[in-house]
């Protein structure tokens, strides 16, 4: 037995480079296994983060608990741990049918400020020692700290607005009512509670009174202790703003760590204290769960999930093993005449087995340890890379993902992926070693033989249209069918996959673009504004420009004009009858962007205007003006009522691609300075983006859209949307941060998916050097003879450039089919032209993305091209060997 491994040892000794190849095809095929494995445990660990952070970390949250309950329930000892969470809703809506109540002599609470302006809030209650189980939204702060007794609150960012800008530190009161149903036969000048109330300042709202009767109302005075990103919140003991309605309470528990279904263990708990469990209103945390691996379900959710994951990799592997295994194929043709010698000499079927058994496990040794290591520090290696770039912030708006990201691979990807490798190598040994035990000692010694005859050379005519050295290189191709199909596949897979990838990554940049460039998305901030006074978004624009942290704000409302003119004639001479102008302000930065001309100064002083002629849709596209007209003749046309003609100078007309300034239909988009627009302003009012509403006195109230568009100044994003955040709060739009998103994902899915191409590739490239430079090196008689018969080193290289050429176009030509036969699968189901199919009914405009047949091409070029690089440096070296080899030893090898 002590002579197997000695003849393994000898081998592998004596074909240092053969071994090597293996060594590195074991070593790289355990990296991708353990970066797979490493990136699945990552996202894994790091979605659990997030979880946390958007969930909380509670198992499961009753609500609508009467306080009795809440009591039973978070004692009960299948719940480590609790969190008593209460709400207290407050509305400024008056138009209360008592009827619909369940009992109509139920007591309404309302709320008001200094001011008494009445509160519509939501009040959260809940204990600051046990948050850590809710949503890190519900208790998120931008700034102070969170309430611990009673009498500290904090207030929401909108709420503290509200209120005059309340800061941290700051004393606050409010009144809450009581109010019944209102009998007209009341009066509360002489109660306790008003004078009370009105002692302290405050004013009795008409509001209260003319709808209700007024029971009692007491004043609630408040240190402010922060401000809340989201809400409002108390102490839980707070009873002054406690929730007043009788099933409110919620209650967040953890299980203990002896629950195991956690159903049934609720069930029989709840029967025990006289509670059915299916009358409680509750509900799991089902993600956190699913991560943490709690319960039933969440079992089941990993088994599913791990199973997925494991079959990808073994498929993966399985394309992967065919390194491995050409290696031990290589390795027997190599040494078939040892084994026939072996066999001769007594060695059984199962000895040549052990041979080959030995020699996996001794390279299992070495290169799983190593690739486990390596892929180890890569995985560690590009976890930071893309944890450290500046935009893997920009993912998510509600948090920042370098604080949720985590780098793990677990102890049972470590043993999988030993198991695997261990299994894999083995499995090509064992195989190689069924194939060699199936010839006998003669048939092996005289396999050995054939195997380096030279073949004769057929059909001269292709000799001559082809070159000698290129027949040859085309007939080496097909010498070993096997190892010509496993290049092929290797090079087919990595050219696919990196054309594939890159062409997927292009059109998804491309529609990102579309979406968030400078035609849809110009600005970085939009604030939409509704107000009682139409100048409101002038007057906040010039806030937000006081602040010094935004460069360019734009506020946005338009006079609506009537173009009556036979003057105006398009670009296909069809005059038009009328048409319609809004006329916009714009400020010098707007108009910069329109124009591209630096001459503000004399469009403001002119007072004129400029105009998008482009008119018509999509399909139709029309300049509205031949030329540019020096003015036009409009009427104002405001709330349904015209007003006399006058004239517009027209300093210039423009194009753009901005859906804000885009012309369409019949409406032309023209713009003018703000000074020239707030004169026009104060002559005919402005457009009717106006809604009215009746208040509960009869009074009919317009509230007017406006529309803000700013950019934040250099390097002061972070300031300019927290200033919006605490000023407009729920009322701006974050195109900034949305296109970073967009921006960042894409980049982290274009790195993620580069590195396992490359990864796969890499893996490719070994099995393409083990199989074209052992193709070389075993017609090294064979080359000897061509070059005894005078072929030059110069028609040797020719000959091996010409087989690596062969071997790229035959992989890019499979790669085309597979690339281009999955472009046509997509298009299929939307190129039916409306046609029902399984999927749906599709046509071609239903496409989210414009796909191509040709744009891959360029990506496949550039695969093929890597593949006959890859290639050709496989064969350079061995061919290098054999030229420096005398010919006359070179031809012995034969014998």
């Amino acid at each position: 037995m002590k002579l197997l491994p000695a003849i393994s040892f000898r081998y592998l000794k004596n074909q240092k480079r053969h071994t090597i190849l293996t060594e590195v095809g074991i070593v790289l095929s355990v990296v991708l296994m353990t970066v797979i494995f490493a990136a699945v445990n990552t996202v894994t660990a790091t979605y659990t983060n997030i979880i946390e952070h958007k969930n909380g970390t509670y198992h499961v949250l009753f609500d609508n608990l009467t306080k009795d309950q809440l009591i039973q329930i978070s004692n009960m000892d299948i719940f480590d741990r609790s969190n008593k969470y209460g709400i207290s809703v407050y509305t400024d809506t008056f138009n209360i049918d008592y009827d619909s109540l369940a009992d109509p002599n139920t007591s309404l609470y309302y709320l008001t400020d200094k001011k008494s302006n009445v509160v519509a809030e939501t009040f959260l209650r809940f204990n600051k020692d046990e948050c850590y189980l809710m949503p890190a939204k519900l208790t998120s702060l931008a700034d102070g700290y969170l309430p611990v007794r009673n009498g500290e609150i904090v207030l929401s960012i909108s709420l503290a607005e509200d209120m005059g800008g309340i800061a941290v530190g700051d004393t606050v009161k409010f009144v809450k009512y009581e109010c019944v149903r209102h009998t007209g036969e009341s009066s509360f000048a002489d109660t306790g509670w008003y004078k009370a109330v009105t002692d302290e300042g405050f004013s009795v709202p008409a509001e209260i009174t003319d709808n209700f009767d007024v029971k009692n109302a007491s004043v609630i005075t408040y240190t402010v202790t922060g401000l809340g990103e989201n809400y409002s919140m108390l102490p839980y003991s707070d009873t002054d703003m406690g929730s007043f309605m009788k099933e409110n309470d919620k209650l967040l528990l953890e299980f203990d760590d002896v629950a195991n279904d956690f159903y049934w263990d609720m069930h029989y708990k709840f029967d025990a204290v006289g509670y059915e469990i299916d009358d409680f209103d509750y509900a799991f945390n089902q993600d956190y769960l699913n991560m943490i691996n709690r319960g039933v379900v969440a079992r089941s959710y990993n088994v599913i999930l791990y199973a997925l994951i494991y079959l990808a990799i073994l498929f993966i592997m399985f394309c992967v093993r065919m390194v491995i295994d050409n290696s031990f194929e290589i390795s027997s043709h190599e040494r078939i005449r040892q084994f026939g010698v072996l066999k001769a000499a007594g060695a059984s079927k199962k000895q040549i087995l052990e041979i080959l058994i030995f020699e996996a496990l001794f390279l299992s040794v070495i290169g799983i340890p190593l690739g486990i290591a390596l892929g180890s520090f890569v995985s560690l290696m590009i976890y930071h890379s893309i944890s450290g770039l500046d935009y893997i912030n920009f993912l998510s708006t509600e948090f920042k993902m370098t604080d949720m990201t985590e780098f793990s691979i677990t102890p049972s990807s470590i043993i999988s992926c030993i198991v695997i490798g261990v299994s894999w190598v083995t499995i090509s040994a064992v195989g190689t070693g069924m194939r060699v035990n199936k010839l006998s000692p003669v048939q092996a010694i005289r396999a050995a033989e054939k195997r380096t005859r030279l073949r004769k050379t057929e059909k001269k005519a292709s000799v001559e249209k082809l070159g000698i050295e290129r027949l040859i290189a085309v007939r080496s191709l097909r010498r070993n069918n096997k190892r010509f199909i496993i290049a092929i596949i290797s090079m087919a897979m990595s050219i696919t996959a990196y054309t594939g990838f890159s062409y997927a990554v292009e059109v998804i940049t491309n529609k990102a673009a579309d979406l968030y460039s400078e035609s849809s998305a110009p600005y970085d901030y939009i604030v939409n504004e509704t107000d009682t006074n139409p100048d409101s978004a002038q007057r906040t624009a010039d806030d937000m420009t006081g602040t010094g942290l935004f460069s360019n704000v734009q506020y946005d409302s338009y006079i609506q004009y009537i173009a009556e003119t036979d003057s105006c004639t398009n670009d296909t001479d069809a005059a038009i009858g009328y048409y319609i102008i809004q006329l916009h302000p714009i400020n010098e930065t707007t108009y910069r962007k329109l124009t591209g001309k630096d001459d503000f100064a004399a469009f403001e002083s002119e007072k004129s205007i400029i105009i998008n002629d482009d008119m018509g849709n999509t399909e139709n596209r029309y300049k509205l003006f031949k030329s540019m007209p020096a003015s036009v003749a409009v009427s104002a046309f405001i709330d349904f009522k015209a007003y006399d003609l006058i004239t517009l100078k027209v300093h210039d007309v423009f194009s753009t691609d901005m859906n804000i300034y885009s012309s369409s239909g019949s409406t032309a988009i023209a713009c003018t300075s703000e000074s020239t627009y707030a004169e026009l302003v104060e002559l005919y009012g402005t457009d009717s983006s106006v809604t009215s509403y009746e208040t509960s006195t009869g009074e009919i109230v317009d509230m007017y859209r406006r529309t803000i568009y700013a950019d934040a100044a250099s390097g002061r994003h972070e300031d300019a949307e927290k200033w919006l955040e605490r000023h407009k709060y729920g009322k701006f739009d974050d195109y900034y941060s949305l296109s970073r998103t967009t921006s960042a994902l894409l980049n982290v899915v274009t790195i993620g998916g580069y590195f396992l191409i490359g990864i796969v590739s890499l893996i490719a490239v070994v099995n393409i050097l083990n199989i074209i430079s052992t193709n070389v090196l075993n017609r090294t008689s064979e080359i000897g003879m061509l070059r005894a018969c005078g072929m030059s080193s110069k028609q040797l290289f020719r000959m091996i450039t010409s087989e690596s050429l062969f071997y790229a176009i035959i992989s890019a030509l499979f790669s085309l089919l597979a690339t281009e036969g999955l472009i046509f699968a997509i298009l299929l189901p939307f190129r039916l032209g409306g046609k029902t199919t399984m999927e749906g009914t599709f046509t071609m405009e239903d496409l989210p993305v414009t796909l191509s047949f040709t744009d891959p091409l360029k990506f496949l070029l550039i695969g093929a091209a890597a593949a006959f690089i890859a290639a050709l440096a496989a064969a350079i070296p061995a061919v290098k060997r054999i030229i420096d080899t005398p010919i006359i030893e070179a031809v012995e090898t034969a014998e």
